[in-house]
């Protein structure tokens, strides 16, 4: 059953739910392995040193991925050619606003950090980390005014995301967003247009 929550969601929240993230990439980093497949200097590590970079680099791992999750919808949502489209007519009708009804639609957005492990300056190796979110838009209603996106009127959205250690799928979760309240666009509204794009519309 998928989760409702009308607060705004980071990815280390959406992939780790309210435990301890530490902990979750920790017991991953464990499953796997993964300290120990770095090889090299590895092998070498007292027990004790092993166990601190093990620590360390769960620690380190989850703090890769405290970002909100609504930065990677707001990618999508400003390459939408219906929204653009709205944002090119406002812009030549200076005070108009435009309401675009966007269909149900699914995108996916990959998040890809790496995190590079050293002891006393030493490279150990680095642990690649990927977060593959994928957004089910349901019907989702819209306001543009001025090129830019004012208001997300409704739409329900199931979030999945799927997190995966050194290319190896390791934890998976999903929830649902109601776009209207969790989405943050500030008093002027997010730009739909390139400022270039703009420029080109006065010039």
């Amino acid at each position: 059953m998928a989760a409702t929550t009308a607060q705004p969601l980071t990815a280390a929240a959406l992939i780790f739910g309210a435990g301890d993230a530490a902990a979750q990439v920790g017991a991953v980093l464990r499953a796997k392995s993964v300290v120990a497949s770095l090889g090299g200097p590895v092998a070498a590590l007292s027990r004790d040193l092993h166990v601190a970079v093990h620590d360390e680099s769960a620690r380190a791992g989850a703090g890769l991925f405290d970002l909100p999750v609504v930065t990677l919808l707001l990618k999508c949502l400003r390459t939408n050619e219906n929204l653009r489209e709205a944002a090119r007519h406002t812009l030549a009708a200076p005070g108009a606003s435009e309401t675009v009804e966007l269909a149900a639609h699914s995108f996916t957005q990959e998040y890809t950090p790496s995190l590079d492990v050293f002891v006393d300056g030493v490279p150990l190796g680095s642990i690649a980390f990927a977060l593959t979110v994928e957004f089910a838009v349901k019907s989702l209603v819209a306001v543009v005014r001025g090129e830019r996106l004012c208001a997300l009127r409704s739409g329900d959205c199931d979030i999945s995301a799927t997190l995966a250690v050194q290319g190896i799928d390791a934890l998976w979760r999903k929830t649902r967003l109601d776009l209207g309240l969790v989405v943050p666009l500030g008093d002027d509204g997010i730009a739909l247009l390139s400022d270039e794009e703009t420029i080109q519309a006065h010039g």
